[in-house]
């Protein structure tokens, strides 16, 4: 009887013991992890309603602000990479101290990003707070965040705005823009934010197809991350430096959260594989 009891419970033993193995070798099955495919985060709203979510004020800044990084464009030749100058940018290197947040929630990315932005600007808001409602009669100036969509674009720059408290150039509004699959188009709009001391936004898919991927995922998602550095020292340099707020749960001992620099053809090809490349800038 004794033997008996001690192989029944041996059993009971390794059996735990398997089922707190299963647990930690596969994250995937708790509620807030996402599956490796998981593609989300809603893109802006059609061209012809580029300007949705601003207001007429702002929508006038908008078109000032086009207007100014055009002539930029013009004066410097803006970023030509690969093709042996970049305009008057020989050799180029700007980081900004933006912060990371690990996002509470895994499809909060919108309003991580939001609050790494915001704390930058020396604004703190919580991430409920960005998650939640629009609502300006009530005070509330959130992205109105959901489980099924994600963040939209253009309710991310709305907040942006809404929330800055001056914090920016009294002429900047956070635009958004598709670079239809322009990959310079990213950059050239990164380093104009850079030189205004401000970071970009990009809409990505975090390991689409192929080998180009965001550091440490392996799952492909649809996310946010920040950039807000660029360095060109050609031929041996092109990097652009990004704060990612979520820990990939299947990317083994390669963590994805924090601030990394990677390759530029690879951050913005994350970008633009996603709907030709949303960005906030």
């Amino acid at each position: 009887m004794k033997r008996r009891y001690l192989k029944m419970v041996s059993i009971l033993i390794i059996a735990l013991m398997e089922l707190l193995l299963s647990l930690t070798a596969a994250p995937g099955i708790f509620a807030d992890d996402p599956s490796p495919a998981v593609i989300f985060n809603a893109a802006g709203p059609p061209p012809k309603r580029l300007f949705e979510g601003l207001t007429l004020e702002e929508r006038a800044l908008a078109r000032q602000k086009e207007a100014m990084f055009q002539r930029w464009l013009q004066t410097t030749g803006g970023i030509q990479r690969g093709e042996g100058e970049i305009g008057i940018l020989t050799i180029y290197y700007k980081a900004l101290n933006v912060p990371t947040r690990e996002q509470e929630r895994y499809y909060w990315c919108g309003p991580a990003v939001g609050q790494e932005i915001l704390l930058y600007l020396g604004r703190w808001y919580s991430q409920n707070y960005l998650a939640g409602p629009w609502n300006p009669a009530a005070g509330q100036y959130g992205m109105e965040t959901t489980e099924q969509e994600g963040t939209y674009v253009w309710k991310l720059a709305r907040t942006l705005n809404a929330l800055d408290n001056g914090a920016v150039p009294s002429w900047w509004v956070w635009e958004y823009a598709n670079a239809n699959g322009d990959q310079d188009f990213i950059v050239n709009k990164l380093v104009w934010d850079l030189g205004y001391n401000l970071p970009q936004v990009n809409r990505v898919l975090t390991n689409p197809p192929g080998p180009v991927r965001l550091r440490g995922f392996v799952g492909n998602y649809g996310h946010y991350i920040v950039s807000h550095g660029y360095w060109y020292y050609p031929p041996y340099v092109d990097k652009i430096l990004y704060t990612n707020s979520y820990e990939d749960p299947y990317n083994g001992s390669e963590t994805s959260l924090g601030r990394y620099w990677w390759p530029t053809d690879w951050v913005t090809y994350c970008t633009t594989v996603y709907n030709g490349g949303w960005i906030i800038w």
